[in-house]
């Protein structure tokens, strides 16, 4: 369904059955701790993985899409998985969700918050002791048409909502996809607290992904 994510509809038949593709792997292995908070869980494929793993943890995975929520939903029920929650919602509603977490997932979705990032990283730096962030190389390296917006220049076009207001991020001298980046990644995690375990750099064929802790 044309919803779903591209990484779901690319593999879709390979996942139903239960084969799952090595990107999702190798985000699985840096995962830790037993109380685990996936925000833009997509169709749910990593947060069933985590809950997989390890039957004494406990995964909440939190989307806003409702076909996406509702595949994810799906594949619960055919992976028969019991120690993992879908909610859909909105995270800025839902920051009662960090509560105990140990660990906070977000992948391809920090460039989503836009005006809420620094409430929504408050947050999770006073609740979470492990950040795991997950970026998109096509965004990081700026995929498409480039423009100047209000003063930001070399924005790509392909990856802007028109309908929304980049003034934030002109005050601190960056575009909503330099935090697609393994560069802005880091920045985010290092403003609220976190020392870097890990860090991948984007490549053309590798989205870029973050490892954060909290000693």
């Amino acid at each position: 369904m044309s919803n779903n994510s591209l990484a779901f509809r690319h593999n879709e038949e390979k996942i139903l059955s239960g084969i799952i593709p090595t990107k999702y792997k190798k985000i699985l292995k840096h995962v830790e701790g037993n109380n685990i908070l996936e925000v833009g869980a997509a169709e749910g494929v990593l947060s069933l993985l985590v809950a997989k793993e390890n039957p004494n943890r406990h995964v909440i995975g939190l989307e806003r899409h409702s076909l996406r929520y509702e595949t994810s939903i799906e594949l619960q029920k055919r992976w028969a998985i019991n120690n993992c929650k879908f909610i859909k919602g909105e995270f800025i509603e839902n920051f009662h969700l960090l509560k105990g977490i140990d660990t906070f997932i977000g992948i391809r979705t920090i460039y989503y918050f836009l005006h809420d990032t620094d409430k929504i990283f408050s947050e999770i730096s006073k609740n979470c002791s492990r950040l795991i962030l997950g970026g998109n190389a096509n965004r990081s390296f700026g995929s498409g048409a480039k423009r100047s917006i209000k003063g930001i220049t070399e924005i790509s076009v392909s990856g802007l909502n028109p309908n929304l207001d980049y003034a934030p991020y002109q005050k601190v001298g960056r575009n909503p996809n330099y935090y697609a980046s393994a560069r802005g990644m880091e920045e985010i995690g290092k403003k609220y607290g976190y020392e870097t375990e890990l860090l991948i750099n984007e490549t053309n064929k590798i989205d870029p992904l973050y490892v954060g802790t909290k000693k």
